[in-house]
């Protein structure tokens, strides 16, 4: 089978993009992200897309070494507890002055400076604490839209194209179709991503089989994140919540054994259940909280009018009988964190509730879970004991579900 996909065009509307596809800044991120693919075992490249929007949001949002905790300075690829320990430790004698002066920490040389740049950026603490929220420029600064639309086809014509709808043929055509809308400013994120699969129909522009949207404040002082509509969730070592791909601390970019946390997220993806929808925020700094809420429509095969298998991952809705499925329960979820930045390192703990509108039936595949609710509770550690960093956790599910990871580097 010979398959054909064509990137259709990306626009990037605003002059800093311009000058930034020809910074050496760039051309880190890029390497970085084809080092993360050769890595990556990902066939259907959902992952592998997040992992590269993730990059794409963090180099245009670079996080303000004068005013992130070490939990925001650890979503950094290339970042590890002791760096940014340390670089918390340096800017309580005197803030920094230029990205360069990241070199006067110590442990940060110009191999780590350079791998650290593209994602950073140096800012006083005052300009969002001076009443500037009222104010157009303060939403409207380093704002861009960009616009991405990307088409992909198999050449070769499959027989689901070819079989009756009646008899479980495909009711659209074989053109897979995806769209992205984003404006981002330093303070605000604006998007709307809209997806056809191959096989799915498309009759109308608003006739879109998923789409996705959110409105997301951001390095607002305290308040580090706050998203309404679509959003990720990737805390502690991943037992109790975690979506997409992950970043490691190191050189490896990805799946190395201990994950940084990139906390609450706005989603802009194209995979279609990797997320949550509703509302969640983060407010704080040594000392952090984060509340979310989430009420969205899963699709799982039926097993009688109440009860159905755990939601589908797959996201198709190209057959008749997907089409009827489609949308057919409800999962609600709400839930908490705090996390602290003491001397002894980052702790956390986390737990949430999580209600389906049906009775869902334990199944063979890797979800061991019956009934219609469950709640999940863990707690997490990462910190230093001497040059050793020791990271952790462990959670426990209502249903007797129990995991733990420990492990030292």
């Amino acid at each position: 089978m010979v398959r054909l996909g064509l990137l259709v065009f990306a626009l990037v509307i605003g002059a800093s993009m311009a000058t930034l596809a020809q910074d050496s800044s760039q051309v880190e991120v890029e390497n970085q992200l084809e080092q993360a693919f050769e890595e990556l075992d990902d066939e259907s490249g959902e992952v592998g897309e997040q992992l590269t929007q993730f990059l794409e949001d963090l180099t245009s949002n670079p996080v303000n070494i004068n005013a992130a905790g070490a939990t925001e300075l650890l979503q950094i690829p290339g970042m590890n507890v002791a760096i940014a320990n340390a670089i918390v430790q340096y800017r309580r004698g005197q803030p920094f002055e230029a990205i360069t002066d990241l070199m006067n920490v110590p442990g940060i040389g110009k191999e780590t400076f350079n791998r650290l740049k593209p994602y950073i950026t140096v800012g006083g603490f005052g300009d969002r604490l001076k009443g500037q929220y009222l104010q157009k420029s303060y939403w409207t600064k380093g704002g861009k839209l960009e616009v991405l639309t990307r088409y992909q086809q198999n050449l070769e014509e499959q027989e689901g194209y070819v079989r009756a709808d009646s008899s479980g043929g495909y009711v659209g055509n074989s053109m897979k179709y995806y769209q992205r809308f984003r404006w981002q400013s330093t303070h605000l994120s604006l998007n709307l991503t809209q997806e056809k699969d191959a096989g799915e129909s498309l009759t109308t522009p608003t006739d879109f089989d998923y789409t996705s949207w959110h409105i997301a404040l951001q390095n607002n002082g305290k308040l580090k994140a706050l998203v309404v509509g679509d959003y990720s969730l990737s805390v502690g070592q991943g037992l109790v919540l975690w979506t997409g791909g992950a970043f490691g601390k190191g050189r490896e970019v990805i799946e190395t054994v201990s994950k940084n946390e990139r906390g609450v997220r706005p989603y802009s993806s194209a995979q279609e259940t990797d997320f949550f929808r509703g509302i969640a925020a983060t407010y704080g700094n040594q000392l952090e909280l984060t509340a979310f809420y989430s009420d969205r429509p899963r699709t799982a095969s039926e097993i009688s009018p109440d009860t159905t298998r755990f939601p589908s991952s797959s996201g198709f809705h190209r057959t008749e009988s997907e089409i009827e499925r489609k949308n057919n329960m409800q999962q609600q979820t709400v839930g908490g964190r705090v996390s602290y930045n003491s001397k002894i390192g980052l702790l956390g703990a986390t737990a949430y509730q999580v209600e389906f509108s049906n009775y869902v039936l334990s199944g063979t595949d890797l979800y061991d879970f019956a009934g219609t609710s469950n709640s999940v509770f863990g707690i997490d550690y990462r910190g230093l004991i001497g040059r050793t960093l020791v990271f952790g956790e462990i959670a426990r599910s209502e249903n007797g579900g129990v995991g733990g990871i420990i492990g030292a580097q």
